[in-house]
């Protein structure tokens, strides 16, 4: 599964979103195989992870003028 390979190369590798996760690495490395299913509280915790990354690598990548300007615009049409 895509999500979970992706959350395995922000944690620095299978081991340390294993100990994250609580779960084992060989559950894991089923999840990224497809051979099981990720249960929903495990599957949300990895989409929190990708979030939360995501967030940092583009925060500060819209200029702030931008961002208030959206803001007076939206308070505006409310």
């Amino acid at each position: 599964m895509r999500a979970v390979q992706q959350a395995v190369e922000i944690a620095g590798g299978i081991a340390p979103l294993a100990t994250y996760l609580q779960v084992s690495p060989m559950l894991i490395a089923a999840w990224i195989q497809g051979a099981t299913d990720v249960p929903p509280a495990p599957f949300l915790r990895i989409v929190d992870i990708i979030v939360e990354h995501e967030g940092a690598r583009i925060r500060g990548a819209i200029p702030l003028s931008e961002v208030q300007s959206f803001k007076h615009r939206q308070a505006a049409n409310s």
